[in-house]
């Protein structure tokens, strides 16, 4: 499948730099996929679309405040991308690093309240980082992290408080994505409430986005093209309430390109 055929025209002024007010009052498009009509309504009426005995797959990864903003020992800007912790107990991270010149093994990079030694460069903009702090780091990080928001967000920093509330879905649980399965966020309580009343299950599995969600597609053919590796979990509970739909001949509707890629895989 040729990349040109996804090719379009996305004026800026149509890309939110904020979310709406109300999580459901997002617009939702349909597609008939029998006739090809597409209807035009709102993220408040998903349960017209939905039948009961349907299974909703959630993704409940929760996004952790992966983003550092710091300066070089010698005094110049840094951007920091924590991507994953070795299991180990001093604070060792995989990040990617942002800089007009590329630190040098051994350098520190200086953040408020705590510091960092590169002990490592990986490649392709990947570095082994060393965490020097006081106290609990996870405490320390989410002092002074930002959540990482998409490249086409255009905003110069992060609105800490209302990303933290809504750069995250409400049934975010289980700490590791440096993005957010996105589809989940016009999910409200009340929501969820009533496809469950309607009798539309509901099924969590854990896909960890990673750094891959924004790399852009450099080949020409679709196929050609590699994410990168995601640690993911899919319970057991879970695993059997799809299957059993899959029998029953009920349909199984996955929220969002993560749930859709860990089901597919």
């Amino acid at each position: 499948m040729d990349v040109q055929e996804f090719s379009y025209e996305l004026p800026e002024s149509l890309i939110a730099a904020f979310p709406s007010g109300n999580r459901e009052d997002s617009r939702l498009l349909v597609i008939r996929r029998q006739s090809g009509e597409l209807i035009h309504t709102h993220f408040s009426q998903l349960g017209n679309f939905l039948d009961p005995g349907d299974v909703l797959v959630l993704n409940d990864t929760r996004v952790f405040p992966a983003r550092l903003h710091g300066a070089k020992e010698s005094g110049g800007k840094v951007e920091v991308l924590l991507l994953e912790r070795f299991p180990d107990k001093r604070s060792l991270w995989i990040a990617l690093i942002n800089a007009a010149k590329k630190p040098k093994v051994g350098s520190r990079l200086i953040f408020a309240g705590m510091s960092a030694e590169v002990i490592g460069d990986i490649g392709r903009g990947r570095f082994g980082l060393e965490f020097h702090h006081s106290g609990d780091f996870e405490a320390q990080l989410a002092a002074v992290g930002e959540p990482p928001l998409p490249p086409y967000v255009r905003r110069r920093r992060a609105a800490a408080t209302l990303d933290w509330q809504r750069y995250q879905t409400i049934y975010a649980s289980h700490p590791g994505a440096i993005a957010a399965p996105t589809a989940g966020f016009h999910f409200t309580a009340e929501l969820l409430d009533k496809l469950e009343a309607k009798g539309v299950q509901r099924a969590l599995l854990t896909l960890h986005v990673g750094p891959g969600t924004f790399e852009p597609i450099r080949t020409e053919q679709v196929e050609s093209h590699r994410m990168e590796g995601e640690r993911y979990v899919l319970p057991p509970e879970a695993a059997a309430k799809i299957q059993r739909a899959k029998d029953d001949g009920r349909r199984v509707v996955a929220v969002g390109s993560t749930t859709t890629r860990t089901l597919e895989w």
